[in-house]
């Protein structure tokens, strides 16, 4: 029997690797990736612990939400309080592209700070 591929998180997968250096030495100090929770995606930050650098640190920053009943794609930031708020310049969408792309433009600061 074969796998079943989910088409959004490979989109979601080269969108993450295309945030990512080329060079292996800088992804050692700093690289992204993503967790998967549900119907959610959450973008991380992954970097060695400033006092422990044994210690790697995964930092949220980016998440997205797909919600199947109306079939379109939520973002959301992560404020200085640690909770996640919609992202109001984009409340929805019915393509992922629009979240990646403004994502990687960040207008107002609110991913990559």
């Amino acid at each position: 029997m074969g796998k079943i591929v989910d088409f959004d998180e490979e989109r979601i997968k080269q969108f993450v690797e295309s945030l990512r250096s080329d060079d292996p030495e800088i992804r050692k100090k700093l690289d992204n990736d993503f967790d998967k929770d549900g119907n959610s995606y959450i973008l991380v930050e992954v970097r060695p612990d400033w006092m422990d650098p044994s210690i790697i640190r995964r930092h949220p920053f980016a998440k997205f939400k797909f919600i199947g009943t109306q079939k379109i794609w939520k973002l959301y930031w992560l404020r200085a309080n640690g909770k996640w708020q919609l992202y109001d310049p984009l409340l929805e969408v019915k393509d992922l592209d629009q979240i990646f792309e403004e994502i990687r433009k960040d207008p107002y600061g609110c991913f990559f700070g």
